[in-house]
């Protein structure tokens, strides 16, 4: 007999870790953080970065997509690399009901500290992604 399980929203999916990787949107820092041994960003950090962030309360869904009439960006000042913690828990990142969008695809997103992850290589339509 197989048994199969599926995560309810809000269950713990794991422990998003803390890197020593730099991440950069338009050659800016951005904080990052390691899930499943991938890179994540927060997605509401996107809007200081270029990027238009909606949020859709009807169907719960979250659109990114990039500004194309964005002049200034303005990314946060100080982006904190956790050397002495890399490797070690940041958040329990959660199961999430919330349906993220970057250009118009479904990507997988995680709910951390009460905002949405999504891996930086979802963001790959918009520019190189290394």
């Amino acid at each position: 007999m197989i048994t199969t399980t599926y995560a309810k929203t809000g269950d713990v999916l794991g422990y998003a870790k803390y890197t020593d990787i730099s991440a950069y949107i338009n050659h800016y820092p951005i904080t990052s953080y390691n899930i499943n041994d991938y890179t994540a960003v927060v997605a509401e950090d996107l809007r200081n970065y270029g990027f238009n962030v909606e949020w859709n309360g009807e169907n719960r869904s979250l659109f990114i997509t990039k500004n194309a009439d964005a002049t200034q960006i303005t990314p946060y000042g100080t982006v904190y690399k956790h050397s002495a913690k890399a490797g070690q828990n940041s958040f329990p990142y959660l199961q999430t009901d919330i349906v993220t969008y970057v250009n118009g695809s479904k990507v997988d997103s995680f709910n951390i500290d009460g905002r949405t992850c999504i891996y930086i290589d979802a963001l790959s339509p918009y520019g190189e992604v290394a």
